[in-house]
């Protein structure tokens, strides 16, 4: 069955969100455990920072981390990498990166250009679906097919970590998500949302296509 025009919008949507917004803040957010909940207060206070070699209250482990976070509550984004960082170290690296990022720089470089480029041709992909314009397919086969291509360089990224390890006789690792092991927050965080990046996309490339050779049949017919 092929996706209707208001699920089509729906999706674009979600693509804003994380595309303009998400990725995007990236370019800011990426230092967010290097944030000073007292900075007004000064050296008194002790220095918060992502390292802790340094902060006494900072951890890898986001239960036992007990520094004041240094970001409003109401900065969702940095809220959801937090978060998502529970179950994909990648998203909160501690102790800090020596190029001064508490997120991996493969997600950096992933999912910023992903912000930029995907963001502009969904801009554009959206406005095509709603004035009917001739180039909203070849727009949905280009932005679906770069969302699925980053997903699995996305996942490539922490499997083919575990691969090489296995493949010198070390062991399988998950490095950053913990693997089957680490239950749910695998399969929900790791594998399931990131899945959705997949599946739609091929549904969508599935009903472009299906769209663009009725309009060839139309023309051979013609012919």
């Amino acid at each position: 069955m092929a996706c209707s025009k208001g699920l089509l919008i729906f999706w674009i949507f979600v693509n804003f969100y994380i595309h303009l917004g998400w990725e995007l803040s990236l370019f800011v957010n990426f230092d967010y455990l290097e944030w000073d909940a007292h900075e007004l207060q000064g050296a008194d206070m002790g220095d918060l920072t992502g390292n802790p070699a340094v902060t006494d209250c900072r951890s890898d482990n986001i239960h036992e981390d007990s520094c004041t976070p240094g970001w409003s509550p109401y900065n969702a984004f940095v809220m959801a990498f937090d978060a998502y960082g529970e179950h994909d170290k990648r998203y909160r690296v501690v102790p800090t990166t020596n190029y001064g990022s508490n997120v991996d720089k493969v997600v950096l470089a992933v999912e910023i250009p992903a912000g930029i480029i995907d963001g502009i041709l969904c801009i554009f992909w959206f406005y095509a679906i709603c004035a009917d314009k001739w180039y909203k397919h070849p727009v949905a086969l280009m932005v679906s097919a770069l969302h699925a291509f980053g997903t699995f360089v996305f996942w490539g990224d922490e499997i083919f970590q575990g691969y090489m390890s296995w493949k010198t006789g070390q062991g399988w690792t998950w490095p950053n998500s913990g693997g089957p092991d680490a239950g749910i927050g695998f399969w929900w965080a790791f594998v399931g949302s990131n899945a959705v990046w997949v599946i739609v996309p091929a549904l969508v490339i599935r009903d472009s296509l299906n769209e663009l050779q009725k309009v060839l049949d139309v023309k051979n017919k013609r012919a």
